[in-house]
């Protein structure tokens, strides 16, 4: 290995981690390695501790999409939408050539909830929060405005659809993650040139504090799996990016955090393209009668089929 290859290698070294970072990141997902990249490029002295392999949780097991969030419009939560868009076009800056937009179709039956209408302005405010989403951004990543289909168009674009009542469909942009994977593994080997510290297969045990009035964490204290050996590592700052499980690490302060998560796990089918080999291009975000949605999306070939994350 070269010197400039080896630049962009991610080195798993335990041997000087006994001292003091300024950032501590609890977590190997793409969460915490966004994180770590961001400390590291802005000079802070980090390490990330990853209990298994980079990305092994939820980042690998996603719908493969970058998105807004559009269905929590549904929740008033404008403020998570907008920070979802602004987040979506700074991820996919980073890393342009493993993502791609994508037109998503939201169809329209006479009797869906919510209404024709409402689907309508919540698209249309989707995109008013989107505002920014080409900024900087090269021809292969710009997003245009959505639009609206006819009955027919949408038939001739997704023809599986129920025709039942079908009225046409709104059509917007989100950015499709390909391989999640890969996307995630780009940014560790970025975090690592930047001087970040990753390790995986390394276990946080405990956090390290000081008792008094108000709990102070200085680091946390954590097991090599491979070795099975311990150590101590003291940060100025320590964050919790353990996604579903930032409540398990929070239970090895041994007292009360208030913090308490509701797991849930959705469910993803590969299957051969519906509507035929090459014949539907676009993602559809389909809704039946009892209101529960489904994302069928293009995918290598074949169909993708699941929730949002």
């Amino acid at each position: 290995m070269n010197s400039a290859s080896s630049a962009f290698a991610i080195q798993r070294s335990l041997n000087d981690v006994e001292q003091e970072f300024d950032v501590v990141i609890i977590g190997g997902g793409i969460t915490g390695i966004s994180v770590a990249r961001e400390a590291a490029s802005r000079g802070l002295k980090t390490i990330l501790l990853e209990r298994g392999d980079f990305g092994s949780g939820t980042s690998a097991a996603t719908t493969k999409y970058i998105h807004g969030g559009i269905r929590y419009l549904e929740q008033y939560d404008v403020a998570v939408v907008r920070e979802s868009l602004r987040e979506r076009r700074i991820l996919a800056l980073g890393a342009p050539h493993l993502v791609e937009q994508t037109r998503f179709i939201m169809p329209a039956w006479r009797w869906s909830k919510p209404p024709t209408a409402l689907i309508g302005a919540g698209v249309l405010l989707y995109d008013t929060l989107a505002f920014d989403r080409n900024l900087r951004a090269p021809d292969s990543l710009r997003i245009p405005h959505p639009r609206w289909l006819s009955r027919s168009k949408l038939l001739t674009a997704v023809p599986w659809l129920d025709q039942s009542g079908l009225q046409g469909g709104f059509a917007y942009h989100d950015t499709l993650n390909v391989h999640p994977e890969r996307l995630l593994l780009a940014y560790a080997k970025s975090s690592a040139a930047a001087g970040a510290v990753l390790l995986n297969h390394t276990r946080v045990t405990g956090f390290v504090s000081t008792s008094s009035d108000r709990l102070r964490i200085e680091g946390v204290a954590v097991t090599d799996v491979l070795s099975g050996r311990d150590y101590t590592i003291t940060g100025k700052v320590v964050v919790n990016a353990a996604g579903p499980w930032i409540d398990k690490v929070l239970e090895t302060l041994g007292k009360g955090t208030g913090v308490g998560v509701d797991r849930s796990k959705g469910v993803h089918i590969l299957t051969r393209p519906l509507g035929g080999p090459g014949r539907v291009a676009d993602a559809v975000f389909a809704r039946a009668q009892s209101g529960r949605h489904v994302i069928v999306s293009p995918w290598m070939g074949k169909s993708f089929i699941g929730p949002t994350d």
